[in-house]
């Protein structure tokens, strides 16, 4: 799961090489086939975001880039979708469908700053932690005593942890 848009381009304007060109000075990096913008050290991306020549449309005509999204991703990732989709459309005269429609770019909410934001996924990570080792201790049921003491502290929700650092 996650957001998707494919953005297509023709082929008798544009060459890869050009397309590649201006992923890099977006500040993608290439990995193998995939160019991926996310990690950085402010905290804003928590999924990333990934482009690539699309296998799936075999067309004599057009590129197809695909940009792809985790669903667990943050407002900056979904934003520098949109600023790699609204570059491309301009520069490249393309044109492009995402998971919103034809032409449509992905909505987004508040970007929120820095430490806050860091605090987010830290207390994202421990819940998703907590959960899988609730998980793996109803795996082994000779061993109660853990599970015991984890349905003490009862369900875990992000909002129920993100209470205990407020």
């Amino acid at each position: 799961m996650g957001f998707d848009a494919n953005i297509y381009i023709k082929k008798n304007l544009y060459t890869k090489k050009d397309i590649e060109e201006l992923l890099l000075l977006l500040g993608y990096e290439k990995r193998d086939k995939v160019f991926y913008f996310g990690n950085d050290r402010e905290y804003k991306h928590l999924s990333g975001v990934a482009v690539y020549l699309s296998d799936y449309h075999d067309n004599d005509d057009e590129y197809v880039y695909h940009v792809r999204m985790l669903y667990h991703c943050t407002d900056y990732d979904v934003k520098k979708a949109n600023d790699t989709i609204r570059s491309m459309k301009k520069y490249c005269n393309a044109w492009f469908e995402s998971d919103e429609g034809k032409n449509r770019y992905f909505q987004y909410g508040e970007l929120v700053c820095g430490a806050e934001n860091g605090c987010y996924f830290s207390a994202e990570r421990a819940c998703y932690n907590l959960y899988y080792l609730k998980h793996a201790l109803k795996k082994y049921p000779e061993d109660s005593e853990g599970e015991q003491l984890l349905n003490e502290w009862g369900e875990f929700r992000l909002t129920d942890l993100m209470q205990i650092f407020i």
